[in-house]
């Protein structure tokens, strides 16, 4: 898994000398809004510059972050000879420009675009919907628009139906790739609309995780499964935010003294009541730093070729002159020191969750983004919804409990189309099948809707695949993955863990639990205690380990 680290000269310099970098890793512009001309790409970006020759001779890939959504809608004009130049004269690969949250926010704005006309009774053209949206945003130069100008949604008709919102969603599609000379770099939040990703040839595929997305391993097993079909590269995008659930303002934490992040530096006297959306709050703020470290690693082991941050730079050192490694950087210098022993990770995935192709926005807290649904016939239940009931024993939304949460049969399944594979049979071990397409067909797959056969099938095909029986007290969490034709498995423990800026971090004593692995035929090789918990090995056959609120334990096997 290659690291990318966002590129501000100090912070960069910090982390060659602290071991976290290397040469192979990736690097990211944060293309800030409010930011000066000469800390944009054009001119940090230019050739022969800092960047330029940091790129050239030392990472593997770069890109920008970001092109647009979750920050206020600015149109910069990159410079395609300057794309052109790096292609041609270094060896790293253009990731492309980021589309944040492009489901979530696009539909923000719409919302926002028409309670605000609705609210003065306004006539939908450009200069009403600017005017009325910039009187109700904190930054009257940068009125509250994420995924596109005023001019962009007064062309257009709001969309009153899923298949409306998403015929829009291909629409910014398109519409970005042509002014990105193709260059998109897809990074979806809970709105998993991957459908059409083919279509509209988009190359660089993340998913952003953190303590605002509920349902974190479904995204993982969407996007896995369907970069699988596509043979195309993904990656994982952590951010640390932490509030409840609908609430926009919310904290995160940052541990530079000086205040100094990702976003906002010193350098462009932004006043703080000028940051909206941004409480900064050190330490206190965000989610728990045990949630982030089990990220990093959990996007390793299930196979993300990339790792970025939307908040890294501010939470690595206490500072950038004098260093000092935070508890969030102690877990990326983990990080970075063990994929350094991992070459190519391919995640072990025997089950398939299939998807009708109709169903084609996937919202990971199982809503409807407030259209009338017309794409899911009535007859179907809400599949998002049965698939957490199946595979989680969780709520859809709520703290971080229910982020990660656990279920009966692990982290062994991605999710696909019914058309991803004309014979998924080959791809795929086991189906659970929502389309109605291969149930009945194939014997390997079993109709979802039909919960008592499924659950007898799936407990008995989990038991004979997994090579070892494990107890606990508690549900955990488990995944499998080879490297070079090693064999892995990690155990998690998601739950236990909650964190405000009252009251800190906080444990629930009732979530530890201990955990007993029996190998059937196979023999521990080796123990990897990277949460420094301890363990007991008993004959290469039996591990015993005590697994904390948030804590893991890997262990290769042969």
């Amino acid at each position: 898994m290659i690291i990318i680290h966002a590129y501000f000269k100090d912070y960069v310099d910090r982390l060659f000398e602290s071991g976290i970098a290397r040469n192979g890793d990736g690097f990211k512009i944060n293309q800030m809004y409010k930011a000066p001309e000469e800390l944009k790409f054009n001119i940090i970006a230019q050739k022969d510059g800092e960047f330029f020759n940091l790129v050239k001779n030392c990472a593997s890939c770069f890109y920008v972050d970001r092109l647009q959504g979750g920050v206020f809608y600015s149109r910069y004009d990159f410079s395609k000879e300057l794309i052109d130049t790096y292609e041609s004269d270094t060896n790293a690969e253009f990731l492309g420009m980021q589309v944040h949250e492009l489901g979530n926010t696009r539909g923000l704005d719409w919302k926002r675009i028409q309670k605000c006309l609705a609210a003065e009774n306004l006539e939908w053209n450009e200069e009403n919907i600017y005017n009325s949206v910039r009187n109700i945003s904190a930054d009257k130069d940068f009125p509250h628009f994420s995924q596109g100008p005023a001019s962009e949604y007064a062309a257009l008709t709001p969309p009153k139906t899923v298949s409306e919102f998403v015929a829009d969603l291909d629409y910014v599609l398109a519409a970005r790739q042509k002014s990105t000379w193709g260059n998109v770099l897809k990074c979806d939040d809970g709105f998993m609309y991957c459908r059409s990703e083919d279509s509209h040839n988009i190359k660089n595929t993340f998913i952003e995780v953190g303590g605002q997305r509920p349902q974190i391993r479904l995204q993982f097993a969407l996007r896995r499964g369907l970069s699988r079909r596509s043979n195309k590269k993904w990656g994982t995008y952590i951010e640390p935010w932490a509030g409840k659930w609908g609430v926009t303002l919310c904290t995160t934490y940052v541990y530079e003294r000086d205040g100094a992040n990702d976003w906002f530096r010193p350098r462009l006297s932004v006043p703080m009541e000028n940051r909206p959306f941004i409480h900064t709050v050190g330490e206190k703020g965000g989610t728990s730093i045990s949630l982030a470290g089990r990220l990093m690693f959990y996007a390793l082991f299930a196979g993300s070729d990339y790792f970025a941050e939307e908040w890294g730079a501010g939470n690595t050192f206490y500072s950038w002159e004098e260093g000092g490694l935070t508890p969030y950087g102690i877990y990326k210098k983990k990080l970075a020191e063990f994929s350094k022993k991992l070459n190519k990770v391919k995640a072990d995935i025997p089950i398939a969750i299939i998807l009708p192709k109709e169903y084609a926005l996937v919202l990971t807290h199982g809503g409807n983004v407030s259209f009338e649904n017309d794409v899911i016939p009535g007859a179907y239940p809400n599949i998002v919804q049965r698939i957490n009931r199946l595979f989680f024993n969780g709520n859809m939304r709520g703290g971080e409990d229910n982020l990660m949460t656990v279920g009966r049969y692990g982290s062994l399944f991605d999710i696909i189309y019914e058309d991803s594979y004309e014979h998924p049979e080959d791809e795929y071990d086991f189906l659970v099948d929502f389309s109605g397409r291969f149930a009945g067909t194939l014997p390997n797959a079993v109709n979802a809707y039909e919960e008592d056969e499924l659950y007898a099938r799936l407990d008995r095909f989990v038991s004979e695949y997994l090579p070892f029986t494990y107890t606990s007290k508690n549900d955990v969490d488990y995944t499998l993955f080879e490297n070079d034709g090693k064999k892995y498995c990690a155990f998690f423990n998601h739950s236990g863990l909650s964190k405000s800026v009252e009251e800190g971090e906080r444990l629930n004593p009732d979530s530890i639990t201990d955990v007993s692995i029996t190998m059937k035929k196979a023999n521990v090789a080796e123990v990897f205690d990277i949460c420094e918990i301890g363990y007991s090995l008993s004959e290469g056959k039996r591990i015993d380990v005590r697994l904390g609120c948030g804590e893991f334990i890997l262990f290769r096997y042969e």
